[in-house]
């Protein structure tokens, strides 16, 4: 699996990159004396690539059909369940007490559990093994008014509608993945050519503080990003209950900033300036927590998740 090497969000990714190679188009002569292939042409196709990576599906995008499937799938499912609850109903009016478990294990029934938590495999063999057993059991089922005639054609018929469905789910997922892959190469291609020009820059503008600030990423990010998009967030809860917990008063040291966690156990707090802070938790009838050293980035936020303590009474 193709992991990504820039650490933003991709759609700050372009923006920094465009801003960038504009910003080198403004200083490309200077480039060019430093190597001869910072050519005008070169920043084009650089943003050329920007446009081209922009434009391939994005994550709703890619999986727009998967989740549609998905529901389909769901849906087929309950009526495939269903079918199997009425078929045993056949089993247990065509067979004595005493031998329906044996009959009803033959159809299938070893499949169900997982089958209706969305278990798709566990779906195909309980209709496979249901399809199987109303063939070898025709008449017995049939006889005596028992089964309606069209019964085993409306159990294949889910059969067949099931499995065409996860077929398609199965490739749709495929598909996705194959496009997320090519999401990802692109935006390492280009982030790494960008940091290449990035390097240089640094470089060739040493001796110039400002010039230099265009051409590191972090700087640039915070520009695009602005500090508004910096904090961090997460969930508080209880240790032993794994309960959401209200009101925890989170407080990052040394800065004036706190909150609460609301309802459900959340927190978020934003437009704070990257650094190294200490993060403490506190809440009456809960030991204090302290997280110490937390990294906040630029144009990040990040992800801190606790679980607090009761305080246990002494006896």
């Amino acid at each position: 699996m193709l992991n990504a090497n820039y650490s933003c969000p991709q759609q700050e990714l372009y923006t920094i990159a465009r801003a960038g190679w504009r910003s080198y188009l403004v200083h490309q002569s200077n480039f060019e004396l430093y190597k001869p292939k910072y050519t005008a042409i070169f920043a084009q196709e650089r943003l050329d690539e920007i446009e081209t990576a922009a434009e391939l599906p994005d994550d709703q995008a890619r999986n727009a059909n998967t989740e549609e499937l998905r529901i389909r799938l769901t849906q087929a499912a309950r009526v495939c369940l269903n079918l199997f609850q009425t078929l045993k109903r056949y089993i247990a009016d065509a067979y004595p007490v005493e031998v329906q478990k044996p009959h009803i294990e033959a159809a299938g029934q070893k499949y169900y559990d997982k089958a209706k938590n969305d278990n798709w495999d566990s779906v195909r063999g309980l209709l496979t093994s249901g399809t199987t057993y109303l063939k070898q059991h025709a008449l017995a089922l049939s006889s005596n008014g028992n089964r309606p005639a069209n019964f085993t054609t409306q159990f294949s018929d889910a059969k067949a509608n099931f499995a065409q469905l996860h077929n398609s789910f199965l490739s749709s997922e495929e598909i996705a993945r194959v496009q997320t892959q090519d999401k990802i190469k692109a935006n390492n291609e280009l982030y790494a050519k960008l940091m290449g020009m990035f390097l240089d820059g640094q470089e060739i503008f040493k001796d110039d503080e400002a010039v230099k600030r265009k051409f590191i990423f972090s700087e640039v990010l915070y520009l695009v990003g602005g500090a508004g998009t910096s904090g961090v967030k997460g969930y508080v809860t209880d240790a032993e209950t794994t309960q959401a917990i209200m009101g925890v008063s989170i407080t990052i040291l040394n800065k004036n900033r706190n909150t609460l966690s609301d309802n459900e156990g959340r927190y978020e707090m934003l437009q704070i300036a990257s650094g190294i802070y200490s993060l403490q938790f506190e809440k009456a009838g809960y030991e204090t927590l302290l997280i110490q050293n937390h990294e906040i980035k630029i144009g990040t936020i990040g992800k801190v998740d606790v679980q607090l303590n009761k305080i246990v009474a002494s006896e």
